[in-house]
């Protein structure tokens, strides 16, 4: 990726964050160009739902999607990938 592309601040924004395609697609893509530095430095992830839940359970919904993968991850990767994301109802 190129130096300024890396630089440029960059907002993903998924509705329908706690459904099946975010379990099953989007976070592990989303991971793996994360561990493998395929994302801007400035990259944040808000998730957007009807589902009445907080921040913390949601940013443990996406633990649990990352930790029922079949390779095994580091620690330190899913705890500063998990600082990218945010939840909105």
């Amino acid at each position: 990726m190129d130096l300024k592309l890396k630089n440029i601040p960059t907002v993903f924004i998924i509705f329908g964050a706690t459904g099946d395609l975010m379990r099953k697609k989007i976070v592990p893509a989303l991971f793996d160009l994360y561990i493998h530095n395929n994302l801007p430095k400035l990259f944040r992830i808000i998730g957007f739902s009807r589902r009445d839940i907080t921040e913390d359970e949601f940013k443990k919904f996406v633990l649990e999607i990352l930790q029922s993968g079949k390779e095994k991850k580091r620690k330190d990767q899913v705890n500063s990938f998990l600082n990218l994301v945010t939840y909105q109802q």
